[in-house]
């Protein structure tokens, strides 16, 4: 996925050779994305590599933290920097991506039928908002979807939405996967059924998708490795 690797080298300022394979610390770059944000990005692969890009005049992290291989990919380690720092810590969330057609053979139908994913307007979400409460509707990027130009798909059962997903923004386009479903219609696969058509949408439309997920989101995770996204790298941000 060469576009996704020339994306993370932009952002974080890191040459194409030096791109999960070493340890860079760094300011922002001029012209990051980052180069407006106030706080840290701390970003680490599985497969090796470190890379820490931080604001104008931001003290170092210390030597020590980021020489000892295991501790450096540990967010306690970072937790403590940022208490020490006077920051607070957000995620760390795992960042996957999808270069293919994720439709394959239909999932299997829900108890009460085979409800359809429908497009849908983010501004008539409010009832399924109020059910599953400011945090998550956060964390899934419904907060930030702009009804005007981003996508909005949703499983409709006896006229409630019980799923919803979005597309928005990544890298120029529609291709960031954002799922929430009812607590009440958990675990009969409709995170799958409904993130697998925004998926599939932003994979036929525009050649790629991402799925970011809290790393203790297991059930996310879980949704988007069964769907074949790919896990690339683990983000967090101190501010």
């Amino acid at each position: 996925m060469r576009s996704v690797e020339r994306w993370w080298s932009r952002v974080l300022g890191v040459p194409d050779d030096e791109l999960w394979c070493g340890t860079t610390v760094r300011p922002h770059s001029p012209t990051s994305p980052l180069s407006v944000y106030g706080g840290w990005w701390v970003v680490w692969s599985a497969g090796g590599g470190l890379h820490v890009s931080l604001p104008p005049g931001a003290q170092e992290p210390e030597d020590d933290l980021l020489d000892d291989a295991r501790r450096r990919t540990e967010p306690s380690a970072w937790r403590t920097l940022a208490r020490e720092r006077r920051l607070r810590v957000v995620g760390p969330s795992v960042h996957a991506y999808l270069d293919h057609d994720p439709t394959g053979a239909p999932p299997a139908p829900l108890a009460a039928g085979s409800p359809e994913v429908r497009r849908w307007d983010p501004r008539d979400l409010t009832d399924l908002r109020d059910r599953v409460g400011p945090g998550a509707w956060g964390e899934s990027g419904f907060r930030d979807v702009d009804p005007l130009t981003d996508h909005c798909f949703a499983v409709v059962v006896a006229g409630t939405v019980v799923a919803a997903a979005n597309l928005t923004p990544f890298d120029g386009a529609p291709r960031d996967v954002g799922v929430l479903v009812a607590p009440s219609w958990r675990g009969q696969g409709l995170g799958a059924r409904v993130g697998r058509h925004a998926a599939a949408y932003a994979v036929r439309h525009h050649g790629l998708a991402r799925w970011r997920a809290r790393s203790d989101n297991r059930a996310s995770l879980a949704v988007a490795e069964g769907l074949g996204f790919e896990p690339w790298c683990t983000q967090l941000a101190l501010r």
